[in-house]
Order: C-alpha cells, then structure tokens, then sequence
C-alpha cells in the first residue's frame, strides 16, 4: 500500500511570510504501531509516520518539526527572514503525494537549519536540535533498511554512515541539554530521555554514561516497571 493511502493536504498559514500552504500530514489512528528499536525509534506497519513530522512552507524556506512550526517568537522570525528567507530554495510537496526517504531527509535538514538560526550558538534548547537529529537519524536507518538490495553498497554506506552521524550529534546535545534545560524536553520525561541517552552511549562505547543513566532509572520513583526492564537489558547487552 502507498504511504498516500494513509496522507491527506493539512493546511497551513506561515508565521514568517503569512502565506497559506498545505503539507502532507497523516491521518489519525490509521499508522498501526509495530514496535521500537532499541533506541526508541518507533516502526509502524505500511508506512513510516517519521518521514511526515516536519512542516515546511514552499514559499519562504521555513521548515520547524510540526509541535513546533508554530511557536517562533518575533525575534527569531526577524533572525529566520534575514538568515533563511529566499536564500534557501523552498522544498515543495512533491506531485507523487508522498514522501520517499530522500525528501523527508532533507525536509528534515531544513528543520535543523531553521532550528539553529534561531537558536544560535547559545545553551537554550539544545534538546530541540538533539531531537531533530535523532529523527534524521531515525530516518536514515529506514532509508537504508527499506533499500537494503535495491542500491549499490556504496551508496548503502553513506546512508549507513549518516545515520550515524546524526545520532551522535544527538547523543552529544542532549547530554548536553539534560544539564542545562527542564524536563519534559520535546515532550520526553526525564526517564525516556536518560534511557535514550544510554541506548546511545551503548552505540558510540560510552559505557560508563550509559551505567549512570542506568542507574538512575533503575533508582526512579516514576520509572514504570517496563522501562527499568528495557534499562536492565541494555546494560546486559553493553557487558556482551
């Protein structure tokens, strides 16, 4: 079945050039949850609900995760039209009515340039960046599963490796943001944040980071029964 099956054109009004649009969104209660990878990243049947989480106007170039497409203050729409505003080229829905992984993977890049023009260089929302590389990452990983015998190797490996970049960065700033920001970051709970934090420290050989944020969960009051069971399995699967 084509991801389109489970689309409908959601409209939209840009909050930096006020322009009316529409994005592809997908329809609610019909993507039927699977399961996660160890690192939480969700699989659904038929589709991939990951590719369509990034709304971007096709008339200006701005791109934001859609919770927060609509939340930019005055004074990062000032930075976003100076920065971004037609110096980038504007991503269109596509005529297909679907998303393939390449264009949901630069939709995506779109979203974190925008992020980082209005955040800058500086502490605050860290975790928001974290979370838009850890769903490039995630999107990788599906680009590469899903043309798994389908391209050559090589092309397989870059995929395969920006996976891997991405989820590092990931790693890297919500460490960095667990010690600066307030919970719930990108609305995670300090329990699923540690327990990403560790399921990627485990990937990169960050063992001690991953024990700490272990330890922590296991030690959790609001911790639910499941996660510290998942928590448990990592370590073991670190000590393999």
């Amino acid at each position: 079945m084509a991801d389109r099956e489970f689309l409908f054109p959601k409209k939209y009004k840009c909050p930096i050039c006020e322009k009316e649009f529409e994005n592809l969104t997908v329809k609610s209660n019909r993507a039927r949850l699977i399961g996660t990878d160890v690192d939480l990243r969700p699989r659904y049947d038929q589709l991939d609900v990951l590719k369509y989480d990034v709304v971007c106007c096709p008339h200006c170039g701005y791109g934001a995760l859609t919770r927060y497409f609509d939340t930019p203050t005055d004074s990062q729409k000032k930075k976003i039209k100076q920065m971004v505003w037609k110096k980038v080229t504007p991503l269109k829905t596509p005529e297909s009515g679907e998303l393939s992984y390449e264009e949901a993977a630069e939709r995506h890049k779109l979203a974190l340039l925008n992020q980082m023009v209005k955040t800058g260089d500086g502490p605050e929302k860290k975790s928001e960046k974290a979370y838009i590389c850890l769903k490039l990452g995630w999107i990788q990983r599906g680009w590469w599963q899903s043309a798994e015998g389908k391209i050559d190797q090589a092309e397989l490996d870059k995929i395969k490796i920006a996976e891997t970049r991405y989820l590092k960065n990931a790693y890297e700033l919500f460490l960095e943001a667990r010690g600066t920001e307030s919970f719930p970051m990108c609305g995670l709970d300090e329990v699923t944040v540690d327990y990403l934090i560790a399921a990627l420290a485990i990937r990169y050989d960050q063992i001690e980071v991953a024990k700490r944020m272990v330890s922590g969960i296991l030690g959790s009051f609001s911790a639910s029964s499941r996660i510290k069971d998942k928590a448990r399995e990592l370590l073991e699967s670190a000590k393999k």
